[in-house]
């Protein structure tokens, strides 16, 4: 009988290190289960963005095509009314880049003062502003030292 128990017990043995080793590869693939479904959700996550980017690019795109083909359009009217020989505007050669010269421009005594209005009105706003930095400045404390306040440094004796 005793030959009978020992195989027994070695069978046992051996279908117990089997259990544990069929229960540790099991724990090893759940973990692997696992990290590969983490992958793939945030694979999954990745291609939603790239298509949500790539329809928000063809959103765009159309959009500017639409653009430009409105503004292609209103080009075309423009031309069409300017450089049409039956508009009662003059008319206007396509290869004339400026209707006047500088030296065809003159002032008159109304413009000039209006530009020297404009000018001293920039002085005083410029002149505003360096008193105001006057002003901040003089707040700091490397001016409050200079100026001789409580805060002075010793005077050497002499």
């Amino acid at each position: 009988m005793r030959c009978g128990s020992c195989s027994i017990r070695r069978e046992r043995e051996s279908c117990a290190s089997a259990w544990l080793a069929a229960q540790h590869e099991r724990q090893q693939l759940a973990l692997t289960l696992k990290e590969r479904d983490n992958e793939l959700t945030a694979k999954d996550y990745k291609i939603q963005q790239a298509r949500k980017m790539v329809e928000d690019e063809r959103r765009g795109r159309l959009a500017a095509e639409q653009d430009r083909d409105a503004f292609a359009q209103q080009l075309d009217m423009l031309k069409d009314i300017l450089l049409s020989p039956n508009s009662e505007r003059p008319r206007l050669e396509e290869s004339i880049e400026s209707i006047l010269d500088v030296s065809d421009l003159s002032f008159d005594d109304n413009t000039r003062d209006n530009l020297e209005v404009s000018r001293n009105r920039q002085k005083r706003r410029s002149s505003a502003r360096h008193e105001a930095k006057k002003a901040r400045k003089s707040r700091s404390l490397g001016n409050r030292l200079d100026s001789g306040s409580r805060f002075s440094p010793p005077q050497p004796v002499s």
